[in-house]
């Protein structure tokens, strides 16, 4: 199976689908770098593998590898048939998710 391997620090995941999406973001807002590493499948349920600050020191690296289904790392965070339009589940795991993170 393809996957994409995100190397962060001394961290390694595999991360797969068998249809959809895969998308790895860094984001700056207001000077604070951010590693997302998320997915949506092709029936529509969304994956987060990876959600961490980054700091100047910090090595990423992403590579295309084959891999053996077994190898692909679990998500850290699955929602089952996500909505295109945000769902109101979603928001609220978001929003405990966020707020026990600035703790």
């Amino acid at each position: 199976m393809k996957a994409i391997r995100l190397k962060y620090n001394d961290e390694e995941k595999l991360l797969a689908l068998p249809s959809g999406n895969i998308q790895i973001h860094i984001t700056n807002k207001s000077g604070e770098l951010r590693l997302l590493a998320t997915g949506i499948s092709g029936d529509d349920v969304y994956y987060s593998w990876l959600a961490t600050d980054l700091s100047m020191s910090d090595m990423v690296e992403i590579d295309c590898v084959e891999a053996e289904s077994e190898k692909i790392s679990p998500a850290e965070q699955v929602i089952e048939k996500f909505s295109k339009g945000y769902p109101d589940e979603y928001l609220l795991q978001e929003y405990y998710r966020l707020k026990k993170s600035i703790k």
